[in-house]
């Protein structure tokens, strides 16, 4: 009797880095290192512009400072507009002069913040992409080093202990912060 040949089994296509990549989220290009020199250079200069016209404050200094939010910044636009319409109600000390500096440089500082707080959200969020591929590679290399140590592969033992110590020290803690 001739044996019945059977279709030979099809195996997966071995693992590449494209499979791999498919796991992660998609993310931007990499911003270059010259770029972020530039950035730091520049955030840097502002900060050193910036600074001797920044007072020094303890929190209790701004607890004591009157904060604009919106509904206060809307306060302000309206009282504007009836500063410059009717100036004969504003108190002795106050010009108009006076109050309608005072309010463009508010007005030119808050749009500097606006500025700044757009570029921190942008900051965030490619240091979310960043910070989730640099995590990424360190999990796939704690699980390759487990793998290692478990085929008894010189020094990999001594690798996955080290790093399974402060994975599970890092999860323990971040289980107690959640309870607390």
């Amino acid at each position: 009797m001739q044996k019945k040949k059977l279709p030979a089994k099809r195996t997966s296509a071995p693992a590449d880095a494209s499979a791999h990549a498919q796991k992660r989220p998609a993310s931007g290009s990499p911003v270059p290192s010259e770029v972020i020199d530039s950035v730091a250079a520049l955030l840097r200069q502002i900060k050193s512009e910036l600074e001797p016209y920044a007072a020094h404050l303890r929190p209790l200094d701004r607890k004591r400072l009157n904060g604009v939010g919106i509904k206060k910044q809307g306060f302000i636009e309206r009282t504007y507009e009836y500063v410059m319409d009717s100036p004969q109600f504003l108190p002795h000390y106050l010009t108009q002069r006076r109050f309608s500096d005072d309010h463009e440089y508010f007005c030119r500082l808050r749009g500097l913040s606006d500025s700044t707080r757009q570029i921190d959200e942008v900051l965030c969020n490619i240091r979310a992409q960043a910070s989730d591929a640099d995590y990424t590679n360190s999990l796939d290399y704690y699980a390759s080093s487990r793998e290692a140590a478990k085929r008894r592969v010189d020094g990999a033992e001594t690798i996955y202990n080290d790093l399974e110590l402060t994975f599970v020290q890092y999860h323990l803690y971040a289980v107690i912060c959640h309870l607390a």
